[in-house]
């Protein structure tokens, strides 16, 4: 048997995700043992996954309180966490999977012990108090994804692949008890009934979430007002206010609800009820990325409304029925320190997506895959929807305002970087970012040239400056001068950046024993990166080639269909 040790200690929808990992470890091996440590707040979803033996947890309110309050010493809160942690180091695991990938699990993940043979996935700490990695995808998932954001993988994905293992798409993921599934069926079914007015056409229920975790995060009150009012008045739909049996969610709800003149339906759910309602509406409405996570693992279609620090690329949805709705991608700020892709002082208000927006989107799910319908959209607005492809799911922008020099760094670097680590793309992002996004394509092209062409200048100094620092000491200050500006290449428009937070992550988890050892190891690092440089140029090559060959193609037909008809003689 198998014994797998998940630390998770995020929040409550990244507790969800792990999910997906439990059920495909469960899939590949089905004897595997697995035990999740989480904090003390979010063992209520841990309870909820299916195939979890063990629960532990750390009560990190109680451990905080000890380190701050000055009555107490710091190293009681040391102490409490040795506690916690007590029933784990005592066991020799088989896998110990960092899924948080921050410091604090980073030493918890290097304190316990693995038997002989086993493995630490994720960032962990050598003897030597340097980072230490797994493989490859430890790197993706913790210099890349943790800290792009139009990042070209998600977390659950990158997981995956960190883990060797696929997605397990048939069997349940999630625990829902018998009684709750059956209450909201019958509560559902008396509700389509009773408000259905067309013999011919069931109204279909929408559940909508009114609450996020931040305020920032949830839809503008009166976009939310204006989109249930209309749901009401139109006999196709049947809108749902979702709450937590919480009393100010309880006192909001009552409130909005004597606004629109007493004609909401609000169903009250905690975390062990959510997913058996979720699974019975027929689409959801949420602000929040706990409740999208839980649907996609229920396969109930979602309309996530992404606002705020939300992330959008890093949890993107699973299910391909599902949308995401966002202000423009590129000028949002996910969160105070950080410069977004166009550097313009825009930020996420709530307002900017519509009312019109939510409905279209819905009404755009309802119309049935064969319809030619595309919603339209406010200004500054983009639907996104989820794509499957050998690396898992991407998404994809469907309507709406669309950057493609942005959207094309983002998925051209989920090629390479898959393709660099084995797995195989096909051409379609190749081809789709060709004759699709970019819509000024040599000039996109000089400019990723230009972002290779200068990085291949600071490749080439730091080589340089490695082989006279090993035959002079003196020169250790040039070579880290150079190796400082080498990495530096970090500029999110570009489709080498990704390389180069591959190349740091690399760069940080040197393991030699001394100086000679580490700079043979930098060494081969800067050649990696050189071969990579040439795989970019090689993906801009044929990016050219495919908008070449659509551009004759295209002209050849025009011209053809031009041509002027010869009349045969009398």
């Amino acid at each position: 048997m198998q014994h797998v040790l998940i630390i998770n200690l995020k929040r409550l929808g990244d507790v969800y995700t792990t999910a997906n990992l439990v059920s495909a470890l469960k899939s590949q091996s089905p004897n595997t043992e697995v035990t999740m440590l989480v904090f003390d707040e979010c063992a209520g979803a841990a309870r909820n996954i299916a195939n979890i033996d063990h629960i532990l947890t750390i009560n990190r309110k109680e451990i905080i309180t000890l380190k701050v309050n000055k009555i107490f010493s710091d190293g009681m809160a040391v102490e409490n966490l040795f506690e916690a942690l007590k029933p784990l180091k005592s066991s020799q695991w088989d896998r110990i999977v960092n899924f948080s990938n921050d410091k604090i699990s980073a030493y918890i993940a290097s304190y316990l012990n693995t038997n002989s043979n086993g493995k630490k996935i994720g960032v962990n700490f050598s003897a030597d108090k340097s980072i230490s990695y797994n493989s490859e995808w430890d790197i993706v998932y913790n210099e890349l994804v943790a800290t792009t954001e139009n990042t070209p993988f998600s977390f659950v994905d990158t997981l995956l692949k960190m883990n060797g293992v696929d997605e397990e798409k048939t069997k349940s993921k999630l625990i829902m008890s018998r009684k709750h599934t059956e209450n909201a069926e019958r509560n559902i079914a008396h509700l389509k009934k009773k408000f259905q007015t067309d013999l011919n056409t069931p109204a279909r229920v929408i559940g909508i979430q009114i609450f996020s975790s931040h305020k920032a995060k949830q839809i503008g009150h009166e976009t939310l007002k204006g989109v249930i009012n209309k749901l009401i008045s139109d006999s196709r739909y049947i809108p749902l206010v979702l709450i937590a049996p919480i009393e100010s969610e309880r006192v909001f709800a009552q409130n909005l609800n004597q606004e629109l003149g007493n004609q909401l339906i609000i169903a009250e759910a905690d975390l062990s009820a959510l997913a058996s309602v979720l699974t019975s509406i027929d689409f959801l409405l949420t602000p929040d990325t706990v409740t999208k996570h839980i649907a996609d693992l229920c396969k109930t279609p979602c309309l996530e409304v992404s606002l705020g620090s939300a992330p959008l690329f890093k949890q993107g949805s699973k299910n391909p029925e599902s949308f995401v709705l966002t202000p423009f991608a590129p000028s949002r700020v996910f969160s105070n320190v950080e410069n977004n892709f166009l550097n313009s002082e825009t930020t996420d208000q709530s307002d900017v997506i519509q009312v019109s927006d939510i409905l279209n989107c819905i009404e755009f799910f309802f119309s049935g895959e064969n319809t030619n319908l595309v919603p339209v959209l406010s200004e500054n607005v983009t639907l996104y929807r989820p794509v499957s492809d050998q690396a898992g799911v991407r998404l994809q922008a469907v309507c709406g305002k669309i950057s493609g020099d942005y959207e094309s760094v983002r998925l051209l670097s989920r090629y390479l970087i898959a393709k660099s680590l084995g797995t195989d793309l096909n051409d379609e992002i190749i081809e789709y970012c060709a004759n699709t996004l970019v819509k000024d394509l040599p000039r996109w092209m000089d400019e990723q040239k230009t972002f290779v062409t200068n990085i291949t200048k600071d490749l080439l100094s730091t080589l340089r400056a490695l082989i006279q620092a090993q035959e002079s000491k003196k020169k250790v200050i040039e070579f880290v001068t150079n190796l400082d500006r080498l990495l530096a290449n970090t500029d999110d428009r570009s489709l080498i950046s990704p390389f180069v937070k591959i190349f740091r992550g690399k760069v940080e988890a040197l393991s030699g024993e001394g100086f000679t050892d580490n700079i043979r190891e930098l060494e081969g690092l800067l050649y990696e990166l050189k071969s990579d440089l040439q795989k970019v140029l090689q993906v801009l090559k044929d990016v050219e080639t495919s908008w070449t060959t659509k551009r004759k193609d295209s002209l050849k037909k025009a011209s053809t269909q031009n041509a002027p008809s010869i009349m045969p003689r009398a």
